[in-house]
């Protein structure tokens, strides 16, 4: 399982294209928002096989950071 943390800024809007891309190639992957993302992406733009969560539902063989906002780094 992949695991996404997407950041609360303007390149949030290329991370569900990001994710769907990981999916195609076989990954299973679970997207976690930080508290402000929703202003730039929603739960709408992460269809199925993503899959929107609070906590991952088991521990992820990666985790990507994206966008790395100042916040994160």
């Amino acid at each position: 399982m992949i695991l996404l943390s997407v950041g609360s800024s303007r390149g949030a809007l290329e991370v569900p294209s990001v994710a769907r891309e990981i999916a195609t190639v076989g990954h299973r992957v679970e997207v976690i928002l930080e508290p402000d993302t929703r202003q730039f992406v929603g739960s709408a733009a992460f269809p199925a096989p993503v899959t929107l969560v609070d906590e991952p539902s088991e521990a992820p063989e990666a985790v990507l950071f994206v966008p790395a906002t100042a916040a994160t780094i």
